[in-house]
């Protein structure tokens, strides 16, 4: 099965942990080519998806994961100085946020259209996981918008959905949560890119910050990646199964 995966940091996983290398260590017979990018908004992300399928168009399924930057870019545009100096670089270089939930759902069914006259293979839509463990912070009655979104598309559009964001949330609301949030703008940029390339690094964030999904609210540790594959490796499966049960001729 060949598998392409599009997204951020959350699907680079060079920040924290990887759900694309628990995919692959799952089921070492996939061939799952990774062209998430660190920061990347829903906008270039699916502009990068498109030319990769333009030049290769033979995938089984297409995982798009999208929108924690067009949440998290205005909201940088708002901290200190050097958050501020993030947000206006990446503005620079054309990462530009989708900032309102009409429009970014308005973006994600053209992208589909775009996607279906480029290549056959399955489409999946994954949801936001988090942002901020503490499911009361104020972003994530955004990210409740966005997903709403990704829910709607998925109804109404020849798409799967990898819901992601119901495991993360059903396993926050059971707990206590600490409300820890990209607090350091060195750390997220640089330090925590170090430790989580070390044996056990992203465990080691989660553990200081006494995380449990996440190693700074947003990206995944171990756990948060394990939910992640899961959603997506149930909904792979399940329509594997369900298109080879299709194809048994009847008796």
């Amino acid at each position: 099965m060949k598998i392409l995966v599009a997204g951020d940091s959350i699907t680079r996983g060079t920040v924290g942990a990887s759900y694309t290398k628990v995919l692959q260590q799952r089921f070492p017979h996939w061939q799952i080519n990774n062209i998430g990018r660190n920061g990347d908004t829903l906008l270039v992300i699916t502009q990068r998806l498109l030319r990769t399928l333009s030049a290769d168009n033979t995938y089984d399924f297409i995982v798009l994961q999208g929108g924690y930057n067009d949440i998290l870019l205005p909201w940088f545009g708002l901290q200190n100085a050097w958050f501020r100096f993030a947000y206006r670089s990446q503005l620079k270089k054309g990462i530009i946020p989708i900032t309102n939930p009409h429009h970014y759902e308005e973006h994600l069914r053209q992208t589909i259209k775009a996607i279906s006259r480029l290549c056959n293979g399955k489409i999946i839509l994954t949801t936001i996981g988090c942002i901020n463990e503490n499911l009361s912070f104020s972003l994530n009655y955004q990210r409740e918008q966005y997903n709403h979104c990704v829910r709607n598309i998925a109804r109404s559009e020849p798409v799967l959905l990898a819901d992601c964001a119901k495991d993360f949330e059903a396993h926050l609301k059971s707990s206590r949560p600490r409300p820890y949030f990209i607090q350091d703008f060195v750390s997220v940029t640089f330090l925590d890119r170090l430790i989580s390339a070390l044996p056990g690094g992203p465990w080691l964030l989660s553990k200081k910050r006494k995380l449990q999904l996440t190693t700074d609210g947003v990206h995944l540790n171990h756990d948060g990646a394990l939910l992640y594959s899961n959603a997506i490796r149930s909904t792979l499966l399940h329509t594997v199964a369900t298109c080879r049960i299709c194809t048994i001729p009847a008796p």
